[in-house]
């Protein structure tokens, strides 16, 4: 036997736990935002969103205000969101909101990262499944 000492053990692999800023859901339709938003997101952080159709049905993303901290490579501070299937649907960053996207797979990952040094307002994206609907518009003026 030891005497004087203790051991704790704590785990946090539980997602959204230990950030408060991961999380699945199951909707049809809804709002997603950074943490703090409109204030400024947290330094440092990693969430990772799923966002999975109850119908099975694509998913439509549209980004209505971002704002992240511009990298010409988004590697510091950024957002990158694939299909369910891991298709690369993009990676953003800087002020300029991202185009419409669709996850044909009727689920979409959104990983949102920040680096230690520059935070920024984060961003407000809606989404919602098409249920057959499918009518995505972006053109493109160079």
């Amino acid at each position: 036997m030891f005497y004087g000492y203790s051991f704790v053990f704590m785990s946090s692999l539980l997602i959204g736990l230990s950030t408060g800023c991961s999380f699945n859901v199951t909707k049809t339709s809804g709002n997603l935002t950074s943490p703090n938003y409109p204030g400024q997101y947290n330094r440092n952080m990693d969430c990772v969103y799923v966002i999975m159709s109850p119908t099975k049905q694509p998913i439509t993303l549209i980004f209505e205000d971002f704002e992240v901290e511009y990298d010409v490579n988004c590697k510091d501070d950024y957002v990158s969101v694939k299909d369910g299937d891991n298709t690369l649907l993009g990676n953003y960053c800087g002020n300029k909101n991202p185009p419409p996207l669709l996850a044909l797979s009727g689920v979409v990952i959104i990983k949102f990262h920040s680096d230690y040094y520059v935070s920024r307002k984060g961003f407000l994206a809606v989404f919602n499944d098409s249920q057959g609907n499918i009518c995505l518009v972006y053109i493109a003026i160079r």
